[in-house]
């Protein structure tokens, strides 16, 4: 087995679980079956910097964590969660 070596410095959660499991990206990207994962996109992930997720966000004008970005959501829910509060908000006003 082969010696799992990690570099010191930043890193992804995710980069670190691959590396301390011994997995390479493209062995990861093939145990995930439910997607058309490809080690090209692990390697993505684990790449973007904080700078560049800061720097989207920014862009985006997002004011929270820019790593909530990369956070899944049902959108109809989100949409009707957010309709119901500006309604909610405009009987206030009146």
């Amino acid at each position: 087995m082969k010696t799992n070596r990690i570099k010191p410095g930043n890193i992804t959660r995710m980069k670190l679980l691959r590396q301390s499991q011994g997995l390479s990206q493209n062995k990861l990207a093939n145990m995930i079956t439910s997607a058309n994962v490809k080690a090209l996109d692990i390697a993505a992930l684990e790449n973007i910097s904080s700078t560049a997720m800061q720097e989207i966000a920014d862009a985006l004008g997002w004011s929270g964590d820019p790593q909530d970005l990369l956070e899944e959501f049902n959108a109809a829910e989100l949409l009707a969660e957010v309709s119901k509060k500006l309604r909610e908000e405009e009987s206030n006003v009146n």
